[in-house]
């Protein structure tokens, strides 16, 4: 079913019955066995209330020394927590279920030993969940170096275990790239094979689309059958799309892949994040801002809530755009061009006055940026500080004449991009009617101060700007 919230749910609830039950499993194991040959309903206490379940005494002597039939459905939880988790993808299920994991399945110092399935498991949810820091603590990289599968694994746990190493290794400081490319391609052998389970199918592909050197139809051979072998499996749909979108730019295929993917799990800031790339990129603004609109913003991450103001601003939603870029220059306060964006926000509702503080933030940052010089101008044209946007736009006119224009990051992020030469038009326009404005506002200045011959040459400035 892929419900992992509720398998999360069900299987911290039988944890929590284990631990619970466990001494007074022992106890009541340990009573019955002292009446070995005496059938159970003949024992005195038989009408007595009765415990909420029956030891099984047919397990007999077959458990080590304080091992009980409860300890082996605790081990089996202890798989199937992690299993979800790995399969879930969702930072959501993986780190309530990593933190349960090494809370109560592991002792003190205690480490796991590869190639438990376990340790294959712990190793993938760490990865995916960006929380390898637990790795050294947990897992016993001496055993690492080990390349041993035992043979009663199932081929679906051997090509687990044999993925999750290429994973792993993918992670390492020098990693030779092409050698996993090469070790995950060695297993196309087993496509066909049943173990070859849709999860396995996309950590397979997901490896294969980080190795740019691996054919895209190789990466997408992987996803097709993880999807065709588990319909309702999310991830599959997702990567399909991740790889029409960012490998073969094929937007109107990624767009399809990952609605699929949206449809199964409404909501994921996963699928969100890219659909909405992928909406940007096709023009449909409003659709992607109703697909943001729908995610729970405790789970937008700093690039979401950076592609969520920016696509704000486009549809001057600015009391939706002003809160998103806070939250991004609260966590990153250099990120010139976020402060950047932010003013422009401002000064689209009218603050002129914060606008101006958000700009001198972003030119203290980066004092070569055209486009921050033009805004700025613009603020102190729109406060009637005349002499300081005549400073800005002298900066603007250095900055076009010796170097190179910067690119307009605001418009080329998540598919509001021009070309190259439409960058420059925009620029050069903006910083046109910047002029123009400035010198209509000087001229209508003089007038008011009775100075009409200086009102007409600001007029004739501003004509012959805008003739350009």
């Amino acid at each position: 079913m892929n419900d992992f919230e509720r398998c999360k749910f069900h299987a911290l609830n039988l944890f929590e019955f284990c631990l619970s039950s466990s001494a007074q499993v022992s106890h009541d194991i340990s009573k019955f066995s002292n009446f070995s040959n005496v059938p159970p309903s003949t024992l005195s206490d038989f009408l007595t209330p009765r415990c909420h379940y029956t030891p099984v005494r047919i397990f007999g002597d077959s458990n080590p020394v304080g091992i009980n039939p409860l300890n082996r459905v605790f081990n089996w939880a202890s798989c199937m927590l992690l299993s979800n988790a790995a399969k879930s993808n969702l930072m959501s299920i993986i780190a309530p279920s990593l933190k349960c994991y090494t809370a109560e399945c592991m002792k003190s110092g205690e480490k796991l030993v590869w190639p438990r399935p376990q340790t294959a498991l712990f190793i993938e949810s760490c990865i995916i969940s960006t929380s390898s820091e637990l790795l050294p603590k947990y897992v016993n990289a001496s055993t690492l170096k080990s390349f041993d599968i035992p043979e009663e694994y199932s081929i679906e746990v051997s090509l687990r275990i044999k993925l999750v190493k290429c994973l792993l290794n993918f992670y390492q400081l020098g990693a030779d790239k092409s050698a996993i490319a090469q070790e995950v391609l060695s297993l196309n052998n087993l496509k066909d094979d049943p173990g070859f389970t849709s999860h396995n199918h996309c950590l397979a592909g997901w490896i294969l689309l980080k190795l740019p050197m691996v054919p895209d139809e190789e990466v997408l051979d992987h996803f097709d059958r993880g999807a065709i072998a588990d319909r309702n499996y999310f991830l599959n749909h997702l990567n399909t799309g991740d790889t029409y979108y960012s490998r073969m730019k094929s937007y109107g295929k990624a767009l399809r892949a990952l609605k699929t993917a949206w449809d199964i799990v409404p909501g994921n800031p996963k699928t969100a994040y890219l659909l909405v790339s992928t909406l940007c990129k096709l023009g449909k603004l409003d659709k992607a801002f109703e697909v943001y609109r729908s995610v729970d913003t405790k789970s937008f991450s700093i690039p979401m809530f950076f592609n969520y103001g920016l696509i704000a601003l486009r549809l001057k939603e600015f009391n939706k755009c002003i809160p998103a870029l806070q939250r991004v220059v609260a966590v990153q306060p250099t990120n010139v061009l976020a402060w950047e964006i932010l003013a422009e926000a401002y000064m689209g509702r009218g603050n002129y006055g914060i606008a101006l503080k958000a700009l001198k933030q972003s030119i203290d940052l980066d004092p070569t940026r055209p486009l921050s010089h033009i805004l700025y101008a613009q603020v102190c044209t729109a406060l009637f500080d005349y002499p300081a946007a005549i400073i800005a736009y002298a900066r603007v006119t250095e900055l076009l004449q010796n170097q190179e224009l910067h690119s307009l990051h605001r418009l080329a992020n998540k598919g509001l991009s021009l070309s190259p030469l439409n960058k420059a038009n925009f620029l050069f326009s903006l910083f046109i009617l910047g002029l123009v404005e400035l010198n209509v506002n000087l001229a209508i200045q003089e007038l008011r101060n009775g100075m009409p011959t200086a009102a007409i040459a600001h007029i004739e400035t501003a004509l012959q700007i805008g003739a350009r």
